[in-house]
């Protein structure tokens, strides 16, 4: 009989695909920003980057302060780099180089950029680690998810381009607000057997019925934020390919039972979509 040895991915392609889906959404976020303010410049492009590895390495902080907590789950253990090594000095040490290197990145933005990585990292960290652990507090949970995640990033872009706020930005933060919040409630009712056994969060609070219906309110806003502000002309024509590649995943919410977690392999199509669509304007826009 012979037997199959499934062989888990090395650490580092662990360290960079693992949550792909958010620094990629990142990426796309900046760089949408960017071009509502004017279009293409390579300082721009570079700004997309520096803000996409930001999002990269905080939510490795994430896992790295999960690790203790992930290694009682199969599924987590295959997705968390930091297994076995979170306390390891040579582990915490390359983490502290790889986040001074990006920080050096803002210093081109003066004192505001360095506060914003700054800012960064300290909600990062308020949001990851003990003792505050922000995470597994009901409420701030949801919070702290629906500010930073989304929301920060295009904010952060917004105020590091030096351009003014126009009604497209006050739309899309409405927007990157419910989806950032929907995303963590999802997120939660995923992992929320394995949650529920080791620390508490707002879905385990609340419930999975009661979080669902949350997450189809803060779905259908979001519908509602987007149609509004579209048939205004608030956006433009070629934004919305971004809008479809991620309209099958917000419809999946209504269809799927309260047990079905959401498509992590839709996730992941849905968003090397948008990527490959976001590099081709970067290219169309670098040559008008």
């Amino acid at each position: 009989m012979s037997v199959i040895i499934i062989r888990q991915p090395a650490p580092l392609i662990v360290l960079f695909t693992n949550h792909a889906d958010a620094w990629g959404v990142t990426f796309i976020l900046s760089s949408v920003c960017i071009w509502l303010g004017g279009g293409f410049s390579l300082g721009g492009l570079l700004l997309a980057g520096n803000i996409a590895a930001t999002a990269w390495f905080t939510f490795a902080l994430n896992d790295l302060f999960d690790a203790p907590s992930d290694a009682a789950d199969e599924a987590k253990r295959q997705r968390n780099a930091f297994i076995g090594r979170a306390s390891a000095w040579w582990v915490r040490g390359g983490m502290g180089v790889v986040g001074m290197g990006i920080g050096l990145l803002f210093a081109r933005y003066g004192q505001q950029g360095m506060a914003i990585f700054a800012g960064a990292l300290l909600i990062g960290w308020a949001y990851s680690a003990p003792p505050i652990r922000l995470k597994r507090r009901p409420g701030l949970d949801l919070l702290t998810h629906a500010l930073g995640v989304q929301t920060l990033p295009y904010v952060a872009t917004l105020l590091l381009c030096g351009r003014g706020v126009i009604g497209a930005d006050i739309a899309m933060i409405g927007v990157l607000v419910l989806n950032s919040l929907g995303a963590q409630i999802e997120q939660q009712l995923r992992d929320y057997e394995v949650d529920r056994r080791t620390e508490g969060n707002f879905t385990i609070w609340v419930g999975r019925a009661r979080a669902r219906r949350v997450l189809y309110a803060a779905t259908v806003g979001i519908g509602l934020i987007a149609l509004w502000h579209a048939s205004q002309g608030m956006f433009p024509a070629y934004l919305a390919p971004f809008a479809l590649a991620g309209l099958p995943l917000l419809l999946h919410r209504f269809t799927r039972s309260l047990e079905t977690p959401r498509s992590e392999g839709g996730v992941r199509v849905a968003v090397g979509i948008a990527l490959l669509y976001a590099a081709g304007v970067w290219v169309v826009l670098s040559r008008m």
